[in-house]
């Protein structure tokens, strides 16, 4: 194989441990944010559980919940307002 072919041949050996490993994250992550929010489920259950509710526990719902609500619209590519729109429909409907 003479030295040109060589490189490319390289280089595309690269590119595709690239791809594999960059794939290999994307699902490790996908996994872990799975594992998350499951969690996150249960935390978000048992918060406030044999106290008496106070302002205080509502500003970290609220914290959270503003946190969860960039994170799908970052995921989904939202524009602002769209999921409080939808999670106010959801409420009224309930």
């Amino acid at each position: 194989m003479n030295s040109l072919s060589a490189r490319i041949q390289r280089r595309i050996e690269r590119r595709e441990r690239s791809l594999a490993e960059a794939k290999a994250k994307f699902e490790a992550g996908k996994t872990d944010i799975g594992s998350l929010l499951g969690h996150l489920g249960d935390l978000v259950e048992a918060y406030g559980e044999g106290q008496e509710i106070h302002w205080g526990h509502a500003g970290s719902i609220g914290h959270l919940r503003s946190l969860l609500i960039e994170a799908t619209r970052f995921i989904a590519g939202f524009e602002e307002g769209v999921v409080e729109a939808a999670l106010e429909d959801m409420r009224s409907e309930a």
